[in-house]
């Protein structure tokens, strides 16, 4: 604190970065960044995206079935009772193994999906938006539009006619 309030911090400058950084480099190691868990009520509002931080864990071969189901079916309404019956699991084991493995809850990695699988569709056919969300499996167009502009940032018409939204760069 001397260094600095005697005039010398022009000079010092160096120095004392220098110690800082000795003693942050000795403190480092023993440092552990550890995430912290998201509790079930906010687990609800999550959006899917990317987590913020990545484990790398072998995927269980039960998750992998609910995803293989999920991704083969897209249209169906899919219950966390449907899910752990499909792999001979508690509700509890099933949601908290999905969500170590994915980052998100079963219902958001639907959402995900579906989003996905409209974004392809809006390109790739002519089919109007209702069939799509149809197809996808929402039926009330409000919920679409609301969950699309959610997930992509435009509505599901906008998507069409511009493609998607480009993130600006200033």
């Amino acid at each position: 604190m001397t260094l600095s309030t005697a005039g010398y911090c022009a000079a010092r400058f160096f120095r004392m970065q220098a110690l800082l950084f000795l003693v942050v480099d000795m403190l480092l190691p023993y440092l552990q960044i550890i995430p912290m868990p998201i509790p079930p009520a906010k687990r609800r509002h999550i959006s899917p995206t990317l987590p913020r931080w990545r484990q790398f864990v072998a995927i269980r071969p039960e998750i992998r079935e609910i995803q293989a189901a999920m991704r083969a079916n897209i249209a169906q309404p899919w219950s966390l009772t449907m899910l752990r019956e499909i792999v001979h699991l508690s509700g509890l084991q099933t949601s908290r193994v999905f969500v170590r493995t994915y980052g998100k809850t079963p219902l958001a990695y639907q959402t995900m999906l579906r989003v996905e699988e409209m974004t392809c569709l809006l390109c790739e056919t002519d089919l109007t938006t209702e069939t799509i969300s149809r197809q996808v499996g929402w039926a009330c167009r409000e919920h679409v539009a609301e969950m699309f502009r959610r997930y992509v940032g435009v509505t599901p018409t906008e998507y069409r006619r511009n493609g998607p939204p480009t993130t600006r760069r200033d």
